[in-house]
């Protein structure tokens, strides 16, 4: 026995990477075997990115169809207690399109108070669970929920003195008229709505367009559904806010009301 175990003590070690031979040299990788391996990874990462930047934009439209399905939710129950009537946009009945993104009417003109607005009284009223839904996580632009958080706060009131933005643009309270004016305003039922067309993705600026190749769309019967921009038709026709200005979203509200017509079916 203590000779099979000797033996076994006698064998030779496999020298292994790393070690040193009798010159006192150490074995490791050659120069041209690390600009091989680095060659394949930067190859296999190139051939990746386009499948995994795909399955990010599909897997953030699915995440914001389903918010505006929750969202949806919140204005049938919002609906259902006041005679089928939608939450009330100050910001609609000045025909100022552009700004309906907006929750709150603080910090912007004089003439409304600060206040919780449009899609802002669905959390203001807690139609909705919690107001992340608000904001799309394919956002670009600087209206994140982060951002807007002392905005809701967790009163009923929240700090409302700025103008702040969800990602999403609702459609308001008043029936819409190709041509708006205040003696043709009149209130819209969701009784009556049908398919028409209650909120998109932002459509305030090119930084507020959520999604690169088109848009969700919520409709009065609660369905969410996406609508491709075709050749980019719909975003290259809005202002940018990188050339920002006083006026710069005024001549913007009527083709944010064309877009909502041609997406009502």
């Amino acid at each position: 026995m203590r000779s099979t175990l000797g033996a076994f003590r006698r064998l030779p070690r496999t020298p292994s990477r790393g070690d040193r031979d009798s010159s006192g040299k150490r074995d490791g990788f050659s120069m041209v075997e690390l600009i091989v391996v680095l060659s394949v990874v930067t190859l296999l990462t190139a051939l990746l990115m386009p499948g995994i930047r795909s399955a990010r934009r599909t897997a953030y439209s699915v995440i914001c169809s389903a918010n505006q399905r929750q969202i949806g939710i919140g204005f049938m129950l919002w609906s259902e207690d006041r005679a089928g009537m939608l939450p009330k946009s100050l910001l609609q009945t000045k025909g100022d399109f552009a700004e309906m993104m907006a929750v709150t009417t603080g910090g912007g003109s004089e003439e409304l108070a600060p206040s919780f607005d449009g899609l802002g009284r669905l959390w203001e009223w807690r139609y909705i669970d919690s107001p992340r839904c608000l904001h799309c996580p394919a956002h670009r632009h600087t209206h994140t929920f982060e951002s807007n958080e002392e905005t809701y706060g967790e009163s009923l009131t929240g700090d409302v003195e700025k103008r702040v933005y969800a990602n999403y643009h609702y459609t308001g309270h008043l029936r819409l008229e190709p041509l708006v004016s205040e003696g043709r305003q009149s209130l819209r039922s969701m009784h009556r709505a049908g398919r028409t067309v209650l909120l998109t993705d932002g459509l305030r600026s090119r930084e507020d367009f959520n999604h690169e190749t088109g848009l969700n769309v919520l409709y009065a019967d609660g369905s969410s559904q996406w609508q491709a921009d075709t050749a980019s038709k719909i975003v290259s026709n809005l202002p940018s806010d990188a050339n920002s200005g006083s006026d710069l979203f005024i001549g913007n509200n009527l083709g944010i009301q064309a877009i909502w017509f041609d997406l009502s079916v």
